[in-house]
């Protein structure tokens, strides 16, 4: 067909094959001329609006694709992420609420003092967790110049084997399986790279 012949590769009087670039063989479509010369119906219609970007636009971009910048957004994520999440499940715990049985009456000020020392302790884990993983990605992202799987699960390896390390070796390796494999899923079926 024509848009074959147009598309594809085509031969020459010479028997060279001559391959086009996509810009050519648009512009050809649009005026519909195939590059043998044939005429067909013109693709009028058919335009690619491709302006360069600008100086800022550019740094911009840089910005917000640099590991530094990658790294604190992670990290100020984590830390709300993990002060929401402590502040919700202070208000379950039984002993803040005091419906224990061996839970000790505890007055307003101590309550609001166990809320908040719980909030601040789950958002500075999880906002450490949430850099250090980040970081740990987009240096290997950079490294091995790619973008997909492998990098988060290294990155979760790295970042669990770090975090349980506090706690010896066996934990390490223990945390650091279960945070592979959490990314794992995590990319897999929320990411679907």
């Amino acid at each position: 067909s024509k848009i074959n012949l147009l598309c594809a590769m085509q031969e020459r009087g010479s028997g060279e094959r001559v391959k086009h670039d996509i810009p050519t063989v648009l512009g050809l479509m649009r005026r519909g001329t195939l590059s043998n010369g044939e005429q067909m119906k013109p693709f009028s219609w058919l335009t690619i609006t491709t302006k360069p970007k600008t100086r800022e636009e550019l740094r911009v971009e840089r910005f917000f694709e640099s590991c530094p910048f990658k790294t604190g957004a992670a990290g100020v994520g984590g830390f709300a992420l993990g002060g929401a999440f402590g502040l919700f499940t202070a208000f379950l715990d039984p002993n803040v609420t005091g419906e224990s049985p061996l839970a000790t009456k505890m007055s307003g000020k101590q309550v609001a003092k166990e809320i908040s020392n719980r909030g601040w302790s789950m958002a500075k884990n999880f906002g450490i967790f949430g850099a250090m993983f980040a970081a740990t990605e987009c240096l290997l992202e950079s490294y091995r110049g790619k973008s997909d799987i492998s990098n988060s699960v290294m990155s979760g390896c790295i970042t669990g084997g770090l975090i349980g390390l506090r706690a010896g070796v066996k934990a390490a390796l223990v945390t650091s399986a279960g945070f592979g494999a959490f990314s794992i899923v995590i990319d897999y079926f929320f990411l679907r790279r």
